[in-house]
C-alpha cells in the first residue's frame, strides 16, 4: 500500500468477491491501478466473533481531517481510518454497544448503511442501522445513544420503541446540519434538532417506503425521496412540510 503524497486524490470502493470476500480497494490514480483484492484492511477483532460480510458506506472525514475516512459495514459496525484507507479500526463504542444483542437484521441484512457527519462539530456524528435505527454520538464516538423519538415501527407491538425501527436512509443539508430527513420503513420524517425529535412529513408523498434520500443543493427546506418499486419515481417534499426559519 503506497504512502500518499499531500494533495493526492484518493478513490476508495467497497467490493465483494466470492473468492476474496469483502474489502475496500484504493486507487490514487483515478482507477488506473488499485490495491489488491487479497488485502483485507477492514477486519473485526477476533474476540468479537464477527467477520466482514459487506461494505455499505464509505464517507470522507471533514475538510480539516484530510486523511480520515469512515466506513459502515455488515454486520453493523463503524470503522475509521486515519491514514486515507491504509488501515482501519472499529469504533469500540458502537461495536460493543449494550443494544447490539437486540439489533435485528432487515431485508438487506444487519448493516450500518448511513454515516452523517456534523460539519460544524467534529465530535458529533450519527449512523443509521437496519434495523437498529438512528444512533448519535456527541463525544467523538465514545458513547452512542438512540435518537428515535417520534419514529413509528408499525411492525412492532410497541409502535414507538427506543430503537429497532427500520431506517432506510438519513440526510441533512450542509448549510443547516441540524435539519435531518429520514426515510423509514412506513414513514418519512424530519428533525430540526439533530435527531432528538422527529415529525412525520409523509403526507402527500406517493410512497412512504423509499430507498434513496437527498436534499436540494440550494435550500434546507426541500428534500426528495425515490420510492422502492420497479420504476424510478422522485417525490419532492413541498416547502410547506419544512417551514422556513
Amino acid at each position: 500500500m503506497p504512502k500518499y503524497s499531500p494533495g493526492s486524490v484518493i478513490v476508495l470502493v467497497g467490493v465483494n468477491s466470492n473468492h476474496w470476500g469483502s474489502t475496500i480497494r484504493v486507487s490514487d490514480d483515478f482507477g488506473s491501478t488499485w490495491t489488491g483484492p487479497e488485502r483485507q484492511a477492514v477486519r473485526f477483532p477476533e474476540a468479537s466473533g464477527m467477520s466482514l460480510a459487506q461494505v455499505w458506506q464509505i464517507t470522507p472525514g471533514l475538510p480539516e481531517e484530510q486523511d480520515v475516512v469512515w466506513c459502515g459495514v455488515e454486520p453493523a459496525a463503524l470503522f475509521k481510518s486515519e491514514d486515507a484507507g491504509e488501515s482501519w479500526a472499529p469504533v469500540p463504542g458502537l461495536l460493543n454497544h449494550e443494544h447490539r444483542s437486540q439489533w435485528m437484521p432487515g431485508g438487506g441484512a444487519l448493516c450500518l448503511h448511513t454515516i452523517v457527519l456534523d460539519p460544524k462539530n467534529a465530535r458529533r456524528m450519527a449512523v443509521a442501522i437496519s434495523t437498529a435505527r438512528f444512533y448519535r454520538t456527541d463525544d467523538g464516538g465514545t458513547t452512542w445513544h438512540p435518537r428515535n423519538t417520534g419514529v413509528c415501527a408499525v411492525f412492532l407491538p410497541n409502535k414507538y420503541p427506543e430503537f429497532g425501527q427500520c431506517v432506510h436512509k438519513v440526510a441533512h443539508h450542509p448549510s443547516r446540519p441540524e435539519r435531518l430527513f429520514l426515510q423509514n420503513h412506513w414513514g418519512l420524517y424530519r428533525s430540526d434538532d439533530w435527531g432528538d425529535t422527529w415529525i412525520d412529513i409523509a403526507n402527500g408523498v406517493p410512497s412512504a417506503c423509499s430507498r434513496s434520500r437527498g436534499n436540494s443543493a440550494g435550500t434546507s427546506t426541500s428534500s426528495w425521496a425515490m420510492k422502492a418499486s420497479g420504476s424510478s419515481t422522485v417525490s419532492t417534499l413541498p416547502s410547506s412540510t419544512a417551514p422556513r426559519s
